[in-house]
């Protein structure tokens, strides 16, 4: 599965992140917090050392987006993965996944999700789960991640956040 189209054909780098990447991460996601929670540099820094994946997009040497991905049983203080540990063995969370918007478009968060099911591969791990919100709705990424596979296995209403989450899952397909 490779989804990744970089239509201005600048090459998109992956790599892991690093304590360097904390400020273009922080400003990314803090661009989009209604979406998906704000975080500072030391939260990153904690759910970092919690993460079994966090990786970072470049293009043309600019931090474009990131992923940071989190196994069942890591000991991280989430609702969201808790409600699918007591559905699921084996999974990587995918805590968020954020796209600049400069660089929305292009295939970096394709090529960051092709990145996480390539990881689940070789890690042996069936499944990919994620939460995207109905209320207020996220069209955008309900659409991204049906084109990954994903679909609705639950709905979880976050009461702090005034949300409702449509729980999403994939399964991990072989090469």
């Amino acid at each position: 599965m490779n989804h990744a189209a970089n239509s201005d054909k600048s090459p998109i780098v992956l790599r892991d992140a690093t304590s360097t990447d904390w400020p273009a991460i922080v400003a990314m996601n803090g661009a989009v917090s209604e979406l998906t929670n704000t975080m500072d540099e030391a939260q990153l820094t904690g759910l970092d050392r919690l993460a079994s994946h966090h990786r970072v997009a470049e293009v043309e040497g600019v931090v474009a987006g990131f992923v940071l991905v989190m196994r069942e049983g890591c000991g991280y203080d989430s609702e969201n993965l808790r409600w699918f540990e007591a559905r699921y063995p084996q999974f990587l969370y995918v805590d968020r996944i954020v796209v600049g918007k400069s660089h929305g478009g292009r295939g970096v968060g394709s090529a960051l999700y092709d990145d996480v099911f390539a990881a689940a591969r070789k890690q042996g791990i069936p499944r990919v789960v994620c939460e995207v919100n109905l209320e207020p709705p996220n069209e955008v990424s309900l659409k991204f991640h049906a084109s990954f596979g994903f679909q609705a296995v639950g709905e979880r209403r976050d009461e702090a956040r005034q949300k409702t989450l449509a729980m999403q899952m994939a399964e991990v397909p072989e090469d």
